[in-house]
């Protein structure tokens, strides 16, 4: 069995480097989609797990938001709510400032997502 701080020490590497990538602006539309629908399917996976990185995700969704693709803005969406409907409960005082601050976005389109 694999020693379990080994094991996070590897967790917390990939998804600084998922979170990293997702940031990014000058790679290809669908392999920002690629990295944003992570943050759709790594919350499950990875329940109680992921918690302390849902502050640093918050930023890479909210961009992606105003991304110009329509399916990268769509899966930023839905990456979203599934922050919101999992974390909603555990991680308010991280999730309530961010989306705070999206009502008041200077990009239009993040705006119109939080309404």
């Amino acid at each position: 069995m694999a020693d379990p701080q080994v094991s996070d020490h590897v967790a917390k590497v990939l998804i600084s480097k998922i979170i990293s990538t997702a940031e990014r602006t000058d790679i290809a539309p669908h392999v920002k989609d690629g990295y944003i629908m992570m943050f759709i399917y790594m919350p499950v996976a990875f329940t109680n797990e992921f918690t302390p990185y849902i502050g640093q995700i918050i930023n890479p969704i909210l961009k992606a938001l105003a991304d110009e693709n329509e399916y990268v803005r769509d899966t930023a969406l839905k990456a979203g709510q599934r922050i919101v409907n999992l974390y909603a409960d555990k991680a308010i005082t991280l999730l309530l400032p961010e989306l705070e601050g999206g009502l008041f976005d200077d990009n239009w389109r993040i705006r119109y997502r939080f309404v």
